[in-house]
């Protein structure tokens, strides 16, 4: 039985954007209560690791403007901030992090959550990974029915040693995919000129190629890490 509705969906990403590069396919299904928290702050990566200029503090702003635009346009929870500086996460300990994730986890009680491949070419991605995973342990919580690996166009398939490989694909119709580039030009210089992977060229065939896997035109790729539902992830 296909019954996702009134399940929650929780998206524990890096950065505002790779909720729409990677997830759009729960986020924008009006079945599911959904909601993201970004880990990181918004665009401090443009400009150097710390920096505090007042350049920096207004891209980060735009950047959080951008991501409660995104939530609202495809009707999710606004999203949550935790502003840890980009390309910090490797120097933090996971109980850093988690002390800032597990309140939130436990407040939203998602049936479904998903964040990034520890095998993405991000180490800010990588270790948002890692944390979750010490974190939602089947013993800690085993309401969550669904635990979820993202494909981040640029960074999950471009890790030297180990591939992603996704088990599981959600359906885009072309009229999601092109909704979902529209969301992604919410980010402003997110969406890239073609033919770069994060450009309308490159949204489209990362789309067709993972469509090819799931026997249809487009899809969003996944890695299932832990199931227990019995219905329809």
């Amino acid at each position: 039985m296909n019954n996702r509705k009134n399940k929650r969906v929780l998206v524990l990403a890096a950065h505002p954007d790779d909720e729409i590069l990677g997830a759009y396919s729960y986020l924008c299904n009006k079945n599911y209560k959904a909601q993201t928290v970004f880990v990181c702050e918004g665009s401090t990566g443009r400009f150097g690791y710390k920096n505090s200029s007042d350049q920096a503090k207004s891209e980060i702003k735009l950047r959080e403007k951008s991501a409660q635009l995104v939530a609202s346009a495809l009707g999710n929870e606004s999203p949550i901030f935790l502003n840890f500086p980009n390309f910090s996460l490797s120097t933090l300990s996971v109980l850093e992090i988690n002390n800032m994730v597990e309140p939130l986890i436990r407040d939203f009680t998602p049936d479904i959550l998903i964040t990034h491949s520890p095998l993405c070419n991000n180490l800010d991605h990588a270790s948002v990974s890692i944390a979750v995973s010490n974190l939602v342990r089947s013993n800690a919580y085993p309401s969550i029915n669904s635990i979820l690996h993202m494909e981040i166009p640029s960074s999950s398939e471009q890790s030297i040693s180990k591939q992603f490989s996704p088990n599981h694909f959600m359906n885009l119709t072309e009229n999601q995919l092109e909704h979902k580039i529209e969301m992604l030009g919410l980010y402003g210089r997110e969406l890239q000129n073609d033919p770069a992977p994060r450009s309308n060229h490159g949204i489209r065939a990362y789309a067709a190629f993972r469509g090819l896997f799931a026997g249809t035109y487009y899809a969003e790729a996944f890695t299932i890490i832990r199931n227990t539902s019995t219905e329809w992830i």
